[in-house]
């Protein structure tokens, strides 16, 4: 073989190579195109979805709605002064007897200390 047969035959192959790592190129640059197509497909129905269930939630939470349904099916009356108190008043003793065992854990009775101070 002449010099430039040898030379042709490694241009043809390196062309050939090159040419078939393109066309790899291509269709892996393709697949992942529509990869991305179909992930923004899909957030895109995630945010509607996400957009209906919060006018779903604030619907399902309006405090007319709720006190209408709290009065139908819930035994309730509203909270009276009297029925208020403190933190310190819920674990004060009472004529009833002493407090309950778990009250008198050490680090209940110096958060209440603290509390006490604040006042």
């Amino acid at each position: 073989m002449s010099m430039i047969s040898r030379s042709s035959a490694f241009f043809l192959m390196l062309a050939s190579l090159v040419g078939f790592a393109l066309f790899q190129v291509k269709y892996e640059v393709q697949s992942l195109e529509e990869g991305i197509s179909k992930t923004l497909h899909l957030m895109a129905e995630e945010k509607e979805a996400l957009h209906i269930l919060k006018a779903e939630w604030a619907y399902l939470n309006e405090p007319r709605r709720l006190q209408a349904l709290a009065e139908k099916f819930l035994d309730i009356e509203p909270v009276k002064a009297q029925q208020m108190a403190t933190i310190l008043t819920a674990f004060e003793p009472t004529s009833e007897g002493p407090l309950p065992q778990g009250d008198r854990d050490p680090e209940v009775q110096a958060i209440l200390a603290s509390m006490r101070m604040g006042e």
